[in-house]
C-alpha cells in the first residue's frame, strides 16, 4: 500500500474516533495539510492536494472498509478459540430498546472483549 493511501486511511480513521461529520477532511483536512505542505515544506500544495481523495463519499468509504476488516479479524478469532457471551439490554431515548452482545477471548495480547453487535428489540422498555 502507498504512503499517500495509508495515510489516507489514518486520517479517516481520526475522523472516525473524533465523531466528526465526514465532510471535514474536505473543509478543515485539506486546507490545514495544504498550509503545512507550503508552509514548512515549501512546496507547491496544490499538486499534492488535487490528487487526495477526500470527499464525504471517500472517507466514509474508507471507515466502512475498516470496519468491515475489524469485524472480520473478529470473527476469525471467534472460530478458533473459544469465547464467552455477554448479552445486555439498554434502553435509549424514547424508551427504544436494545440489545447488545459481547464476546470475551484470549489473545495474544491477553484477554480481550469487543462489542459483536447491537440490535434495536421489537419492544420497548415500558
Amino acid at each position: 500500500m502507498c504512503y499517500g493511501l495509508l495515510a489516507l486511511y489514518e486520517i479517516s480513521k481520526i475522523i472516525a474516533k473524533a465523531r466528526k461529520p465526514h465532510n471535514v477532511g474536505e473543509t478543515v483536512i485539506l486546507p490545514a495539510v495544504s498550509v503545512i505542505i507550503s508552509s514548512v515544506m515549501k512546496q507547491n500544495a496544490s499538486e499534492i492536494i488535487n490528487i487526495l481523495p477526500f470527499s464525504t463519499s471517500s472517507v466514509s468509504r474508507r471507515i466502512d472498509e475498516m470496519a468491515e476488516d475489524v469485524e472480520k479479524q473478529l470473527i476469525s478469532h471467534l472460530q478458533v478459540k473459544q469465547f464467552a457471551l455477554q448479552l445486555d439490554e439498554s434502553t435509549l431515548r424514547d424508551n427504544e430498546a436494545i440489545l447488545l452482545a459481547y464476546v470475551g477471548f484470549n489473545s495474544d495480547e491477553g484477554h480481550k472483549e469487543e462489542m459483536l453487535f447491537a440490535t434495536s428489540l421489537v419492544t420497548d422498555t415500558k
